[in-house]
């Protein structure tokens, strides 16, 4: 965006035949140019239902574009691999179809699909570092989904499942890494509505909440975590009691988490407010260039901001390498050595 403004909208097209579309558009400040608009996907007809017509769009780490869309409530379409609904999409930034998604022939539709089996995949997280893809399927009459769709080509059983099931009965579909039930209280709810990783280069959030999953419901006004360091997810409680009709969470670059609540009309940040000492969460990477070439180590640290940071060479403080990166420009033999990064605030080292 830096260099070409771009920005990417998943909108309803209002005309007939009406149908949802995805656009391509160049920002000049805040407002958008007119008669910028580029058209990259034209998404099937829309019917007369009024909901699970639409999901969400982001980028992966491969720079492929994903497209979330829901059956518009069709159950057929989920399983039907010639139309975009009820789908994860993988395409190319024009629109065109990519290398490497699991049907390479057939319809437009079916080439275009990465995932597929979902009901409405209202909301879906892309990790910031592995790529890892989290779909968050609203359910109908039971549960609430959370599906893995790092790997494509996987069917994740709607209309024929709903949460969790034996693999051994539905051969071919795909687990979801969790689900919870519909209910009220604490980790129940009707409507699973936003998910994010939280993955921050900084932050004075516990050290414990990095590398979580937070997500949200629409119905019982929480958000929950889940703990993805093992074989299993596990789920543990953040916040109850919460702004009511959450439909979205993300993590913001200042390191704290925001979410938007449909009921208060409002969006809300939440503020940890101990003091922690610094917890470096990724350690720099060791750094083997040509020379000539440059080379970058980078650290993310938890803890109470304001932080400072020092990187070091062989013990000894670099000169102005005082950020949370540290570039050396073009490396030389010379420059051979033993790197690290001090990071300090008020609370410790």
């Amino acid at each position: 965006f830096s260099s070409n403004n771009y920005v990417y909208l998943y909108y309803t097209v209002p005309v007939a035949p009406i149908h949802n579309r995805v656009s391509r558009f160049t920002a000049n400040g805040d407002v958008v140019l007119p008669g910028s608009e580029a058209i990259i996907l034209e998404l099937d007809q829309l019917s007369g239902a009024t909901n699970h017509n639409g999901g969400a769009m982001h980028f992966g780490k491969d720079g492929k574009l994903y497209v979330a869309i829901g059956e518009n409530a069709n159950t057929a379409h989920a399983q039907n691999l010639d139309t975009y609904h009820g789908k994860l999409l993988r395409i190319n930034k024009d629109g065109s179809v990519p290398e490497g998604n699991p049907f390479t022939t057939g319809t437009e539709q079916r080439r275009r699909i990465w995932s597929y089996g979902l009901r409405n995949p209202y909301t879906f997280a892309v990790h910031p570092e592995t790529g890892r893809i989290l779909v968050n399927d609203v359910g109908q009459g039971t549960w609430e989904e959370i599906n893995d769709a790092t790997v494509g080509g996987r069917n994740f059983g709607w209309p024929a499942t709903e949460g969790s099931f034996n693999p051994t009965a539905f051969p071919g579909y795909t687990n979801p890494i969790y689900a919870y039930p519909h209910g009220s209280g604490d980790g129940r709810g009707c409507a699973i509505t936003g998910g994010v990783f939280f993955n921050p280069v900084t932050t004075n959030y516990p050290a414990t909440m990095f590398g979580r999953y937070f997500f949200q419901d629409l119905c019982n006004n929480w958000i929950n975590t889940l703990d993805l360091s093992g074989g299993t997810a596990v789920p543990a409680s953040f916040s109850t009691s919460i702004a009511g009709n959450g439909l979205s969470i993300t993590m913001g670059n200042d390191g704290n988490l925001y979410y938007l609540s449909r009921s208060a009309g409002a969006l809300y940040k939440i503020v940890y407010n101990n003091t922690t000492t610094p917890f470096i969460t990724n350690q720099p990477d060791d750094v083997v260039v040509a020379e000539g070439q440059p080379a970058s180590f980078q650290v993310s640290v938890s803890g109470s901001a304001p932080l400072t940071y020092q990187w070091q060479k062989n013990n000894v403080n670099i000169p102005d390498a005082t950020s949370s990166t540290f570039t050396i420009q073009a490396a030389t033999n010379a420059d051979t050595g033993d790197y690290r990064v001090i990071v300090s605030n008020g609370a410790g080292t």
